[in-house]
């Protein structure tokens, strides 16, 4: 319905100017908490199929979303685990900065401010 009254403008139509994209893919060593919650993800997921739980108390869903929340920092599972340099979340920001740097540098030094 929502279309019959909108006009829908997709972007290869409105031929905007972007930017390429520069994918960074950094494969990073799992700490030994994440190894461990790793290990209990597994045990979960074999008392789920073996239908020793309830869906509603745990089901596949549940962990496969923790296991996404392993992946990004130990911490999302569980806050009272040490902050690790080396998560995704801790290099993602890294890179960030870096990024913004190089490019402050950069307009800075060609004085397009």
């Amino acid at each position: 319905m929502f279309k019959e009254i909108a006009d829908i403008k997709t972007a290869d139509q409105l031929d905007l100017n972007v930017p390429e994209a520069e994918f960074i893919v950094k494969k990073l060593p799992a700490s030994d908490a994440q190894k461990d919650m790793v290990d209990e993800l597994s045990d979960r997921a074999k008392q789920v199929r073996e239908r020793l739980v309830e869906p509603e108390e745990n089901n596949m869903l549940k962990i496969v979303n923790d296991g996404r929340k392993l992946a990004l920092d130990q911490r999302l599972l569980d806050p009272t685990l040490p902050d690790d340099p080396n998560s995704k979340v801790n290099v993602c920001v890294k890179n960030v900065l870096e990024i913004y740097n190089e490019t402050k540098e950069k307009i800075y030094s060609n004085d397009i401010l």
